[in-house]
């Protein structure tokens, strides 16, 4: 624990001092920010029109939305090194805070070195070799490529540690305890480690494309531990049978379409619907193999600091009732809005203000779009959520039956005037 603490320790320096100098560097040969974002090709910013954004859309999914990321045993150790939760909580908002800031300069640099040396493969390890290479002192070169490296290996010897004490804690123990043979933990652990280790760098030695090597571990990972903790954390009580069923079913079809989909160009010759059909493989298996060994789908309550098991046999009433629960009704949205407005206030004047004067003002003062279509339904929607504000506006007429759905039309008036009409724009320049 104690060097897994000093490694992240002088990771997080080489973090706020080489990368930010990289960056800096990078930026001003380029000319400077306002310089690179003129310069910037219109291409390079379409999102849903660009060729290739089914395939960034699953590599987004595999990387960022599933939990697969914040459930890999480094990251549980550092969880188990925390002292108590409100620790956990401000580590994860603090990591949150800081990866925004480290990828955003890694986007940059990136972006400066399309237009240093457009010759440059499109990576960041490849952006920050060319600007150490091209622009910093000698003295200089070894201590930042020296420190880029000591992120990558303080981040690697975490995942194999990690590796090694899962398999000699829970696989090779329990066996032994099976047997009754005594063994040494720290010396299994040292010897699983250093097999982890070689086999890894066997598989980096056959596949030599980083990316290719990076999606097939996350995505193979995430095939397997996202529905099994989703289903734990919904209360579902899962069981080592199903999970362990539904791992081998997962990553024999995890191969199988790796062997017989067609080759793509994203990530490096990898299909991308290897990880969704993965996926779907896994949640049939997981959830059908659960459902018969249980009859039913056994779920934990807790009451009173304490859990109990139950198993809920699916039927036409008790599917029809568990719909009805879920589903958002009339009457839910209602009283959901009434407790929200209540519990924290609302200032519907100020934002009705703010939001008409946002909305028709600049259309004095702008120019005409050059697509007159687009023109007029921006136009057109812009002006119908300066109709919404006017009754924001008028509450006070409100026919006193009516006062009580005032609530819910407030909170229609902001999701339509600030997530709806910010998509609407966005889609409507075409993803630019």
């Amino acid at each position: 624990m104690k060097s897994v603490t000093i490694t992240d320790v002088f990771q997080f320096i080489v973090f706020i001092i080489v990368i930010p100098v990289i960056t800096n560097v990078a930026i001003s040969k380029a000319g400077g920010i306002n310089e690179l974002l003129r310069q910037l090709p219109a291409d390079k910013l379409t999102v849903y029109k660009h060729e290739q954004f089914p395939r960034y859309l699953v590599a987004f999914l595999v990387w960022c939305l599933f939990p697969a990321v914040l459930s890999v045993p480094p990251v549980i150790q550092r969880i188990l090194m925390a002292r108590n939760r409100q620790q956990v909580t401000n580590m994860f908002f603090t990591t949150a805070a800081f990866l925004l800031v480290v990828r955003a300069l890694v986007i940059l640099s990136c972006l400066a070195v399309f237009f240093l040396a457009p010759d440059i493969k499109p990576s960041a390890g490849g952006a920050f070799a060319y600007v150490i290479h091209q622009y910093f002192h000698p003295a200089l070169k070894g201590l930042s490529v020296a420190g880029l490296l000591a992120i990558v290996m303080s981040t690697l010897d975490s995942i194999v540690n990690a590796g090694g004490l899962l398999v000699t804690h829970n696989v090779l123990k329990p066996c032994f305890d099976k047997l009754k043979v005594a063994f040494d933990e720290l010396q299994a652990v040292r010897c699983i480690t250093f097999l982890m280790g070689c086999a890894s760098i066997l598989a980096a030695f056959s596949i030599k494309e980083v990316r290719l090597l990076s999606y097939f571990g996350m995505a193979s990972f995430s095939s397997v531990i996202t529905i099994p903790f989703i289903a734990g954390v919904l209360g579902i009580k899962t069981d080592t049978r199903s999970f362990l069923i539904a791992t081998a079913v997962t990553i024999t079809t995890f191969i199988l379409a790796n062997l017989y989909l067609p080759a793509d160009n994203y990530p490096a010759a990898a299909n991308y619907l290897i990880f969704p059909i993965s996926l779907v493989a896994n949640a049939i298996s997981f959830f059908g193999t659960h459902y018969l060994l249980n009859r039913g789908f056994a779920v934990v309550k807790w009451s009173g600091g304490q859990h109990k098991r139950y198993i809920w046999h699916p039927s036409w009433q008790g599917l029809r009732k568990t719909l009805s629960n879920l589903l958002p009704t009339p009457q839910k949205l209602l009283r959901y809005s009434q407790d929200r407005v209540a519990r924290y206030g609302a200032n519907p004047t100020l934002f009705a203000l703010f939001m008409s004067f946002n909305y028709m003002l600049p259309f004095f003062i702008m120019n005409s779009y050059a697509d007159p279509a687009a023109y007029t339904w921006l136009l057109a929607i812009r002006g119908m959520g300066a109709l919404l504000c006017v009754g924001l506006l008028l509450k006070p007429q409100w026919p006193a039956r009516l006062r009580r759905y005032f609530p819910s039309y407030y909170h229609f008036c902001l999701l339509y005037c600030l997530p709806f009409v910010a998509t609407f724009c966005f889609l409507l320049e075409g993803g630019v």
